[in-house]
């Protein structure tokens, strides 16, 4: 065992007494006695406060070399990064250590962790730098993107300042409510005075907009129909969970129309306040009222309640504490403020998926929608405005709702991961080969707040879920994924209908750009490692890469060995969802949501967040952050 009172090579005890005093010389520290594990818990806390950053170029300082227990245990905490993100130093961002009390909230703003770097658990930020993010796209708009912010999605300014504020007083219809839907109404939102929910305005419609979509419609008369019970599944039966299975893109334009005329009734049984989640790492949660019967009548059809974060109250009607350029101080406080309402809106549409499914339900069950491994109903019906992934936050060091830094895309379920989700395979069964974050343009995010998107989407996207949302990606290779004890240690099968044989069916990230790309940053012409070597790309559809390059491609892409390792150590890579986030993750997005480095496909950061919520999977739902 090492002697951790070594604290350099030449380390000197001295005790003393009346008549003499000995001087005590320990021998050398021998880094191969060390055990991290050993590590008294005293010191970990103070060994592991301000940690240091380095790139794995090979001039690295190796553990072999350390000349005491702290050196050898903070090179093996480091946390590798980018040259770009290196030359940032420890500190680019002060303002993220900075705390104030907001009074109208009677909290603090949130406690910088030291034992994180600036960007926390984020590997996105271990290798992007936010400046590159600023220039393409991802952080302010540009001037020439064509998408001024219709009137409808403007706050009303006249009719917010003579708004009454008293939350306590008697709710009244002011102002313009067209393009909200009846689920939205005034007197829907309990302790909200009238300027709250007139400040709430541009979001709700933005919702509903989201909430007419087709995939949504298609999801949510999928949910309520009469579920399909699925085959054995050892997981689930391990769980005493039931396999229940719901089909979507089974749904006709009548079929679609009915379910919207139906979630107009939602408006009598659901109800929406505002609470502080942040400690629970959530941005909403829905409660099932058990003694109140859902708009269905079956009798486990309930009504719902849904919580949402204070503080996007707080900042929606003028709260300055979380200003963004206090944090990023090249973020636009506009261009936030969208971002703020456009993330919002995802998590209202994801309780109200909730919400939904909890007043049509028959049965007391979370249904897997299609194959896939989670089921999560709020995150599928996320899922369907960006053709199968979520967007959340790009989370650093501390959780700000203003997203300062902008927002990334990772694919839904993908290698997402918690242990409050029913899930009936691992990443590994599933031979998901990588997962990929993309940066979030600015020019999509402001396409909802456009009419005239609105008003020819369907024209120029088609009736599906949109695709334009991914600028810069990191990913990261799947392939150190754990399959779980219950499982049977190869990749799912299917029935080949053409030879009648039964082949491995893995999941491919919808759209992946450069599939046959394991590892490194992704554009959108080329892939870099981590130290920004070029890694050679071929143009060729996923299917083929995987069967006819498995090997080349392999070397092609380790070419730059450091570069693997960079992104892969850092925490995103295997060992990783979030976290997910998860990734979000840990989550790599701390996954992200999400949020939110990882160091395996699952999720550490969310399943942090998700070990603190007390509900059950079945009853009560929220989004993560």
């Amino acid at each position: 065992m090492a002697d951790f009172r070594n604290d350099s090579p030449m380390k000197v005890d001295e005790t003393s007494s009346n008549y003499y005093t000995v001087t005590l010389q320990l021998p050398p520290f021998d880094p191969s006695t060390f055990d991290p594990e050993d590590v008294p818990e005293n010191l970990r806390k103070e060994w592991d406060r301000e940690p240091d950053l380095y790139v794995r170029d090979g001039t690295q300082l190796d553990p072999k070399d350390a000349t005491s227990a702290k050196q050898i245990y903070r090179r093996l905490n480091g946390h590798s990064v980018s040259p770009a993100v290196f030359a940032l130093g420890k500190n680019p961002y002060p303002g993220l250590r900075v705390r104030a009390y907001v009074p109208l909230l009677g909290e603090m703003t949130p406690e910088y962790d030291d034992t994180l770097p600036w960007m926390g658990d984020n590997a996105f930020l271990h290798f992007i730098t936010p400046d590159e993010l600023m220039a393409l796209g991802c952080v302010n708009s540009e001037t020439s993107d064509g998408l001024p912010v219709s009137p409808q999605f403007k706050l009303d300014t006249q009719t917010v300042l003579t708004a009454d504020t008293n939350r306590h007083a008697k709710a009244k219809i002011i102002g313009n409510n067209d393009g909200i839907h009846p689920c939205f109404q005034r007197t829907n939102f309990l302790e909200t005075d009238d300027r709250d929910y007139e400040c709430l305005k541009p979001t709700l419609r933005i919702v509903t907009k989201m909430m007419e979509m087709e995939g949504v419609m298609d999801l949510w008369y999928a949910l309520g129909q009469p579920l399909h019970t699925g085959p054995a599944n050892k997981m689930l039966d391990d769980e005493n969970i039931p396999h229940r299975i719901c089909y979507t893109g089974r749904s006709t334009h009548l079929d679609r129309l009915e379910t919207k005329w139906e979630a107009t009734q939602l408006r009598d049984f659901i109800k929406f306040r505002w609470a502080p989640l942040s400690h629970e790492r959530t941005y909403a949660i829905t409660h099932s009222i058990e003694d109140k019967t859902g708009f269905r009548g079956t009798p486990e059809s309930h009504t719902c309640t849904i919580e949402l974060e204070s503080r996007y109250r707080y900042i929606l009607t003028g709260g300055m504490a979380y200003d963004p350029t206090k944090y990023n101080p090249a973020a636009s406080s506009e261009d936030a403020h969208l971002r703020l309402q456009f993330h919002l809106a995802l998590v209202i549409l994801h309780e109200m998926s909730h919400a939904w499914f909890f007043n049509v339900r028959s049965e007391f069950v979370t249904p897997f929608v299609n194959d896939h491994r989670i089921a999560e109903e709020g995150f599928e019906g996320e899922a369907t405005i960006s053709k199968g992934n979520i967007i959340t936050p790009l989370e650093v060091n501390v959780q700000l709702p203003t997203l300062p830094f902008g927002m990334a895309a990772r694919a839904w379920p993908g290698a997402h991961h918690s242990d409050e989700w029913w899930i009936k395979a691992s990443a590994a069964k599933y031979g998901i080969p990588f997962d990929t974050r993309y940066a979030v343009p600015m020019k999509f995010i402001k396409q909802f707040f456009n009419d005239d998107f609105w008003n020819h989407r369907v024209k120029r996207f088609g009736p599906g879920a949109l695709t334009n949302f991914k600028s810069v990606g990191l990913r990261h290779r799947m392939s150190k994924t754990k399959f779980f004890p219950p499982e049977s240690p190869r990749v799912k099968r299917k029935r080949d209908q053409a030879t009648g044989l039964d082949v491995d069916d893995p999941e491919i990230e919808p759209d992946a750009v450069f599939p046959q790309v394991t590892i490194g940053i992704i554009y959108a012409d080329g892939a870099l490692s981590a130290l920004g070597k070029e890694i050679p790309t071929i143009p060729r559809p996923a299917k083929m890469a995987r069967i006819e390059e498995e090997d080349t491609i392999e070397v092609e892409a380790q070419e730059d060995r450091t570069a693997e390792d960079d992104i892969e150590d850092s925490g995103y890579g295997e060992g990783l969802l979030e976290g997910e986030d998860p990734a979000e993750d840990k989550d790599e997005e701390g996954d992200t949501d999400m949020g939110d480095g990882s160091d395996d496909y699952e999720d550490e950061e969310e399943e942090d967040a998700d070990e603190e919520l007390e509900s059950s999977p079945a009853q009560d739902k929220c989004c993560m952050s």
